[in-house]
């Protein structure tokens, strides 16, 4: 399980450099606003679509790394999903730029698992839940591993 978590860390580093060092430093930098998503649009702009292609390449990377175990494959799937649903990448945005997260961030108001309205606390407030939930997934397979184990047990004498 260490190694799923190691994975999940190190695509999220990567994630979020390729977040600040393209959007930031490309799109920001030269007011390239049209290739963003438009405030309310649930569809993504050209650049997220650029993004999405750079995480779907790091999730293959870390599927690789982890071939062996299908429980840690599944868990690292789980973890990045559930990181990017809660806003990890954001606020990992954020800090790793040593910028402060600002108040309001409407721009994140589309169909995800962060608290609404987006604020600076909801978004932490959200990424902090979307941890505990990634490393309670073992925990909660093994749970249910166990009482289906023990059914089984029940059924069999």
């Amino acid at each position: 399980m260490k190694k799923a978590f190691l994975m999940i860390a190190i695509s999220f580093l990567f994630i979020t450099g390729i977040d600040i060092n393209i959007w930031q430093r490309i799109f920001e930098t030269n007011e390239m606003w049209q290739f963003a998503a438009t405030l309310g649009d649930i569809k993504p702009g050209t650049y997220h679509y650029g993004l999405s292609v750079a995480i779907l390449g790091i999730w293959v990377v870390g599927v690789t790394a982890l071939y062996n175990n299908w429980k840690q494959i599944i868990i690292y799937t789980l973890g990045i999903l559930v990181g990017l649903a809660t806003g990890w990448i954001d606020v990992l945005y954020y800090w790793l730029d040593g910028r402060a997260i600002p108040t309001e961030l409407p721009w994140l108001n589309y169909p995800n698992l962060i608290l609404k309205p987006v604020t600076a606390e909801n978004l932490v407030l959200s990424a902090i839940a979307g941890i505990l939930i990634t490393f309670l997934i073992p925990t909660i397979w093994k749970l249910a591993n166990k009482k289906y184990l023990l059914k089984e047990k029940e059924a069999g004498n």
